[in-house]
């Protein structure tokens, strides 16, 4: 989850405050981070001053109660790794984050079952873990409610944001 009480809004959060604060698989595109280092360390493509912008919005939009999307134009880096050669790209970042405006829809049984968290229908939600989150007999299962409610809140950010995604495909 996104920590919303990281400063990234004030524009002065120290590397070693971001693991924790966002997932490592968005900030290592930005060249931060030394987790699984032969994993991840040759991920950059885009530039280190546009990392702490992009959560700030994010944070705000969480924040908000809102789905955490923002759209960007942004400069493609290179990197010789993966040979990616620099470009423009116009991209949605999509971040996989509670929504309370989502959750208030839900029904009063379900929002129930959200605010037990580790100990309701859908700990974790909507990070749910890849291993184990339904316990040892269900190593890479999750339910059918977990699924559905993961669908449910990913539908409800496209759809509140439809104009962007429209404009950004051309439809």
């Amino acid at each position: 989850p996104i920590k919303l009480h990281a400063p990234y809004c004030k524009g002065n959060v120290e590397e070693s405050q971001i693991p924790g604060s966002v997932t490592n698989q968005f900030y290592d595109k930005f060249g931060y981070g030394d987790f699984a280092a032969e994993f991840y360390s040759h991920n950059q493509v885009f530039a280190k001053e546009e990392f702490q912008p992009l959560v700030c919005s994010l944070q705000k939009l969480v924040g908000a109660g809102k789905p955490a999307i923002v759209r960007k134009t942004m400069e493609v880096q290179a990197n010789d790794w993966w040979g990616i050669t620099p470009y423009s790209v116009d991209i949605v970042f999509v971040y996989n984050e509670r929504c309370s405006n989502f959750e208030t829809l839900l029904p009063a049984d379900t929002q129930k079952s959200l605010e037990q968290g580790a100990h309701g229908d859908f700990a974790h939600f909507p990070n749910f873990k890849t291993m184990f989150n339904n316990g040892p007999r269900a190593a890479t299962t999750l339910s059918g409610a977990q699924i559905n409610l993961l669908a449910a809140q990913a539908e409800y950010g496209v759809q509140q944001n439809a104009d962007l995604f429209k404009d950004l495909l051309g439809a």
